[in-house]
């Protein structure tokens, strides 16, 4: 399964060696996680620029792999 969310990339310091990325989503982290949660989802994500969200349906749809909108 697959599931994708849009935010905003945040300036942010080097909190940990490698690539920190902060976060700006447009709902609130409560609900985020409320849905995360209620999903299933994993921890394990993938962050890149522009809004890939249809494309990302459109594949799963093809590979009859289960997708989540958050």
């Amino acid at each position: 399964r697959m599931s994708a969310i849009t935010g905003e990339a945040i300036e942010c310091g080097m909190e940990f060696p490698g690539n920190p990325l902060k976060v700006r989503f447009q709902c609130s982290l409560e609900d985020l996680n409320e849905k995360i949660a209620s999903q299933g989802i994993g921890h394990h994500w993938m962050a890149g620029y522009g809004d890939v969200r249809k494309e990302l349906e459109y594949f799963c749809s093809l590979n009859k792999i289960q997708y989540y909108a958050l």
